[in-house]
């Protein structure tokens, strides 16, 4: 990692733990983490993958990121299928609205 994306980094995780005090604000950033971990996942990064489900857990504890997390730790490959399928049935059934 080179120094400015150290700075860029520091600077997100700054700007995160101010505002961490509003759920919603929680809630939105670890939606933005599982999505890091479906690109990481989708590029085989599995490290960077748990990292990021880590870190949405730790943010808005949910089931589906729980069982998310135990999936990269376990079987990073099935991990991402569940995530391809879950997107291909979003998909097909936002064709019908």
């Amino acid at each position: 990692m080179n120094r400015s994306s150290e700075i860029v980094e520091f600077s997100a995780i700054a700007v995160q733990e101010k505002w961490l005090g509003s759920k919603a604000v929680r809630e939105q950033l670890s939606s933005v983490h599982s999505g890091w971990t479906n690109w990481y996942l989708q590029t085989g990064q599995y490290g960077k993958a748990r990292e990021a489900v880590w870190r949405a857990a730790q943010l808005d504890p949910r089931s589906n990121i729980a069982v998310k997390w135990l999936l990269t730790w376990i079987s990073p490959q099935l991990a991402l299928r569940t995530v391809q399928r879950y997107q291909e049935r979003s998909k097909e059934s936002s064709r019908f609205m």
